[in-house]
């Protein structure tokens, strides 16, 4: 390498770690100062948000339905979805997922044809900006080359689930979900559909939801999810 080439590298390498000297960065999660080779988010959150692990992740949601999930919905797995939903903070979503992911045994992929973003209103996702559950979905169908399919809508805005029972929840979502006209139900009629939510807490979406496209043939239907409260 010549003079000049080493001088350029150099420089390159340097201008980073000054520029985080006079402007640092911070977490988006603690709000500390980030390190010159840290983004978005320090490493000492990402081993907090790797202590939160489940031990177990398949779950019999019912009779014929698994869920499974990754992290358990407390601290900070709780306060990044919230960041990522509510804050629009949506890289940490994507790191978030891709850190589920990456502790998510791929081989429970294999059997499925399909994934199934939980949808919002139009409206919501229109004052939101965008959908949680279809980020995620399109980093799973990223890594596993599964298709997202997009065949039923959310007629209607409902309460926040978080601040109702477990019958309240129920009783607000029933009947919210349609499927979409122009869906062909012969084309699913067998296949294996994964639904994706963020968080999964009592299963009323699920339930909601499965109970919708059951009509159209599927031959199982599971939810993936990133988090749901320690077992």
């Amino acid at each position: 390498m010549s003079g000049k080439k080493r001088e350029r590298s150099y420089i390159k390498d340097i201008i980073p770690f000054i520029i985080n000297i006079i402007y640092p960065s911070q977490c988006n999660v603690c709000r500390n100062k980030l390190k010159y080779d840290e983004n978005i988010i320090c490493r000492e959150c990402i081993a907090e948000l790797d202590y939160k692990l489940l031990r177990e992740q398949n779950f019999q949601i019912d009779d014929n339905s698994i869920h499974i999930s990754v992290f358990s919905y407390e601290n900070i797995v709780k306060d990044i979805l919230h960041l990522f939903k509510f804050n629009q903070y949506q890289p940490l979503g994507k790191i978030l997922t891709e850190r589920a992911l990456f502790f998510t045994d791929k081989t429970v992929f294999d059997k499925y044809d399909f994934l199934l973003p939980v949808p919002l209103t139009s409206k919501k996702r229109k004052e939101r900006g965008f959908n949680q559950t279809e980020i995620i979905a399109k980093i799973i169908s990223k890594e596993t080359n599964i298709p997202i399919l997009s065949i039923i809508k959310k007629e209607k805005e409902t309460m926040p689930q978080s601040i109702l029972s477990k019958t309240e929840r129920e009783k607000n979502l029933r009947g919210v979900f349609s499927i979409i006209k122009k869906t062909d139900r012969k084309t699913y009629d067998n296949k294996s559909i994964l639904i994706v939510d963020d968080v999964l807490t009592t299963g009323s979406t699920f339930k909601e939801i499965k109970k919708t496209i059951e009509p159209i043939g599927f031959s199982s239907i599971d939810i993936y999810t990133i988090a749901t409260p320690r077992i």
